[in-house]
């Protein structure tokens, strides 16, 4: 798993919650273009358990509400 930006280099405001919910807000109010590219799911699930799933699914919400944003998937060895 490779984190490579914060919320800090997507210019996430000084308010960000650190939730899913705030990460939500965060991405659909984003105007700039955006990749954010998920890399091992399944380690990422290994490792976070339900909250991966969770995850991803507000990713996937928020770039579909979010022209702006675009979601990649992919398996790395």
């Amino acid at each position: 798993m490779l984190i490579q930006k914060g919320a800090g280099s997507l210019g996430f405001p000084e308010w960000y919650g650190r939730n899913l919910d705030a990460l939500y807000d965060c991405l659909t109010d984003i105007r700039e273009e955006a990749e954010i590219c998920i890399l091992q799911m399944p380690l990422l699930e290994e490792k976070l358990g339900r909250y991966a799933v969770l995850l991803l699914k507000v990713l996937k919400d928020a770039a579909g509400e979010n022209n702006a944003i675009h979601l990649k998937m992919e398996e790395k060895p």
